[in-house]
């Protein structure tokens, strides 16, 4: 189950535009399925408002998927310029 908490939205925010950076804005929010207001309102939350916290744990997160260590003698990286080895 769901449960879906809405604050009153009482705040007027006024942002201009290039034309084609709003067209792109509605073009995106149109495939959300959301208006640009609610689009940019998401960025903005995401961006600015979640604070350090949910990025450790995303960091966290990302530290226990396996990926090979750099500092292991064994491992090889290829790169577009070529083959590194330790």
């Amino acid at each position: 189950m769901h449960i879906l908490l809405c604050m009153a939205l009482t705040k007027r925010v006024q942002v201009l535009m290039e034309p084609a950076e709003y067209q792109q804005l509605e073009a995106i929010a149109a495939g959300q399925s959301v208006g640009v207001g609610d689009l940019v309102r998401r960025a903005a939350r995401e961006r600015y408002l979640q604070g350090p916290e949910p990025r450790r744990e995303a960091a966290r997160q990302l530290g226990t998927i396996g990926l090979p260590s750099i500092l292991d003698p064994d491992t090889t990286i290829t790169a577009a310029h070529g083959t590194l080895q330790p």
